[in-house]
């Protein structure tokens, strides 16, 4: 039913329903508002038409597209849909066209910016947060903020510093901070049974000095886990001087072996090894006067030296009157001396040439000049000889001395008691 005609009572409530409406039934012009009806007003709820003032202007978007986001242009009524700043569900994404563009944090007052990750991961070492780098799409350094090890707490955390490298091998981690504050480089497990520290991994090396050829001057580091090296020089990669994981000193050589290579040896049970092939192996100098050069001790006590002088050198052991007792004079010398065995002869070693001296085990006269027992043979390995090796006999020949001395001594004595009876006879 069309509505024709309004009763001059009015219309009461709910008599007209919306299937008592037709289409376009009622025109603006049966409409009694006050002002004109144009394309350019509108019907306010005063019942008159009206002109939309500034308090009521339409905002343009400049260059709107999907997920861009809407920001000021600086120009009234007019906000701009920036290309470079898109939101999706993927998150944030900004694109620029030159350098230092970017996401900037600045404080005008004083106070501090702060970007923040948190996340509620809910296993040890997972990522709350990455700074990444990409080269062609391609992630090659970046720095993972990872959860640490306490899952109940979820109150510690670590800070890895990731590369790529050009193999192609994918990101791989080369420095990590810990929750106990320590550092690894090459090494994702820094530890320390006491205290914290920074914890090479193996082949890591520190570099000093300028250097060339791709190296540094000097390199010091872990080799295979097995010796702390330390390199001279930018040439070859040499381990110049190391340190063994028992504490032995190794300079110019990397085992403990003196007998296959040169090298000095400091072993950390107090052993010194020097091996050289041309010249001295040892140089002992004394500076602006005369004296010792080496002393030798047993436990606290000094039993012989090796001293200087501008012209000679004294090998000296202990014979102080104090450090002895129950002195005697020889009195067999010459029958001693009857039964050492001197002989000629040459060692296998060197054929070609022959020699003074002594078969060790013959000595008995005089038994502190040997060291060692005849036909010895080494029971285990040792820095002396290898299990099975046989272990030479020594002699001390200056140990001699006393008993070729005190057999002289009987000899002038006997000749001088001949002399005397020869004397007598000749004058009688």
């Amino acid at each position: 039913m069309a509505l024709t005609k309004i009763k001059s009572e009015g219309i009461k409530d709910g008599e007209v329903k919306n299937a008592d409406m037709a289409d376009d039934a009622v025109g603006v012009a049966e409409l009694s508002a006050t002002g004109t009806a144009s394309s350019s007003t509108f019907l306010r709820g005063d019942n008159s038409w009206a002109t939309p003032t500034d308090t009521n202007t339409v905002t343009t978007i400049n260059n709107n597209a999907d997920n861009r986001v809407i920001t000021g242009s600086g120009t009234a009524n007019t906000l701009n849909g920036e290309s470079g700043l898109t939101y999706d569900s993927g998150g944030m994404a900004i694109t620029g066209d030159s350098d230092r563009d970017g996401l900037k944090i600045t404080q005008s007052g004083n106070n501090y910016g702060e970007l923040m990750f948190n996340s509620n991961r809910s296993s040890a070492n997972n990522a709350l947060g990455i700074i990444r780098s990409e080269w062609n799409s391609t992630e090659v350094a970046s720095i993972y903020l990872t959860a640490g090890s306490d899952t109940t707490n979820k109150d510690d955390g670590q800070i890895k510093f990731m590369t790529s490298p050009d193999s192609g091998t994918g990101i791989q981690t080369r420095m990590l901070i810990d929750s106990s504050g320590n550092m690894g480089f090459n090494n994702t497990a820094p530890s320390f049974t006491s205290g914290t520290g920074i914890h090479l991994g193996d082949n890591t090396f520190i570099g000093f000095g300028a250097g060339g050829d791709s190296r540094p001057d000097f390199q010091l580091g872990s080799v295979d886990g097995s010796l702390l090296s330390f390199r001279c020089g930018f040439g070859a990669d040499t381990n110049d001087t190391n340190i063994n994981t028992s504490g032995d000193v190794l300079v110019g050589c990397s085992n403990t072996d003196s007998n296959n290579s040169t090298g000095i040896r400091l072993l950390a049970h107090g052993a010194v090894h020097a091996t050289r092939n041309a010249e001295y192996g040892y140089i002992g100098r004394r500076e602006g006067s005369d004296g010792g050069v080496f002393l030798f001790r047993r436990d606290a006590n000094n039993v012989g030296s090796i001293s200087v002088s501008y012209t000679a050198t004294a090998f000296n052991t202990s014979s102080d009157y104090r450090l002895k007792e129950n002195v005697t004079a020889i009195s067999d010398g010459i029958t001693r001396l009857k039964t050492l065995k001197p002989s000629r002869f040459n060692f296998k070693s060197n054929k070609d040439l022959t020699v003074d001296g002594f078969l060790a085990h013959e000595v008995t006269a005089v038994p502190e000049a040997i060291s060692g027992t005849k036909d010895a043979v080494a029971t285990e390995d040792s820095e002396e000889a290898k299990k099975g090796d046989p272990i030479y006999q020594q002699i001390d020949q200056s140990k001699l001395v006393p008993l070729l001395t005190a057999a002289l001594q009987e000899a002038v004595a006997k000749i001088e008691t001949l002399e005397t009876k020869v004397a007598a006879l000749e004058a009688g």
